[in-house]
């Protein structure tokens, strides 16, 4: 793997750009003089005490601090303990309701009484942690280990997670085990092969900086070598296991993926650039079944009522739609897609029990597979 610079560019905070970014007449950002050198700030690490009472944030953050503190407050009481009125206190907790914190209301006189349950507060010593939040981290770590295994995280990763543990006392703990519960939570893996580790710090770090760079790309489904293809790199993201950095291409003048496992080296450029005000990672990923993409198509289909249930209890998409249900079960289902290639796979695999009701070209191509499998089983009979 090859990793390079134009012209040896400065680190990223040796520039700076104007307030407004000033443009180029071709939309890219203009860099302005170098700031002069200081000494480069350390990282810190921001440790805050339980009993610490924030001034600056929201009524409904302070609440929730005095709550898992241990305090119990009327309306009245929390009101005069933030400076705030009592109307802004009953949102307040109504906020943290909503958010889903098991708030404790009772009623004192014509007042509210808040608190917080033994389970929800935070411990009396070591780190602010409740047992509902240290499973919350278990799993999310778990989850992430998977998630990230073709990618140079998971060493940090896991890393994050050993110092977690050394770091909580064995009473705060109260009835979880982190080395138990670890055990019994099960994430697939992504099915992706490992990403050479320069290549995606490259990438992470040309997208953090809005540098533009130049790409050798291997195109899998054409089985072609691109050299020095030009793209600005937007976000990083996942599909089908597949790891992919969206970019604008420059050769092609619109947003493309490229699977990070077949990019073969990198050259980063001096110049920056400004993301396209219209791009939207969400409705970017949203719209295709798979990771390939294209145009957008409108497609029906014909569930058997044996194999419905499936449709009810799981959403293979977000625009899954029940438009229809059959007295017999059956049911009729959209999806609004980009591209039909993987739709085509996935059709497939649920064999006769799903039929293509639009568009007419998706069923045309089910249809000639189906005929071309049985021609070729009826050939060895």
């Amino acid at each position: 793997m090859r990793t390079s610079r134009r012209h040896g560019p400065p680190s990223v905070s040796a520039w700076t750009r104007s307030p407004r970014r000033p443009l180029t007449s071709t939309g890219r950002s203009t860099l302005i003089a170098p700031r002069q050198r200081g000494t480069i700030s350390k990282t810190r690490y921001l440790t805050l005490h339980p009993h610490a009472m924030p001034t600056s944030k929201p009524a409904h953050e302070q609440l929730e601090h005095l709550l898992r503190t241990g305090h119990v407050l009327t309306t009245r009481e929390a009101a005069d303990r933030l400076n705030v009125s009592t109307r802004t206190i009953l949102r307040a907790a109504k906020k943290l309701e909503g958010r889903g914190l098991p708030v404790e209301t009772t009623h004192v006189g014509n007042m509210n009484q808040y608190a917080l349950s033994e389970a929800e507060r935070y411990p009396e010593s070591g780190d602010r942690y409740t047992e509902n939040q240290l499973l919350a981290l278990i799993v999310a770590i778990e989850a992430g280990r998977s998630l990230l295994r073709p990618t140079p995280l998971t060493a940090p990763l896991k890393a994050v997670y050993d110092d977690l543990m050394t770091r909580i006392p064995e009473q705060n703990v109260f009835t979880l085990d982190p080395n138990e519960e670890s055990s019994r939570w099960y994430f697939q893996e992504a099915r992706s092969v490992p990403i050479d580790p320069d290549i995606f710090e490259t990438v992470r770090q040309a997208i953090h900086e809005q540098r533009t760079i130049s790409i050798d790309y291997m195109n899998a489904s054409r089985q072609t070598r691109n050299k020095g293809r030009v793209i600005d790199p937007l976000v990083i993201g996942t599909q089908n296991g597949a790891w992919l950095c969206v970019a604008y291409c420059h050769m092609r003048e619109d947003i493309r993926d490229f699977n990070l496992v077949d990019i073969q080296s990198i050259e980063v450029h001096d110049t920056h650039f400004e993301p396209p005000e219209d791009f939207d990672p969400i409705l970017h990923f949203d719209k295709r079944f798979g990771a390939t993409t294209g145009e957008s198509y409108l497609v029906r289909i014909r569930v058997a009522p044996e194999v419905a249930g499936y449709f009810r209890r799981k959403k293979y998409h977000p625009t899954q739609q029940v438009d229809h249900e059959g007295s017999d079960g059956h049911l009729i289902v959209s999806y609004d897609v980009e591209g039909l290639k993987d739709m085509h796979s996935w059709i497939r695999s649920w064999g006769p029990a799903v039929t293509v009701l639009e568009p007419e070209k998706l069923a045309q191509q089910i249809q000639e597979d189906a005929e071309a499998v049985a021609a070729q089983y009826a050939s060895q009979a």
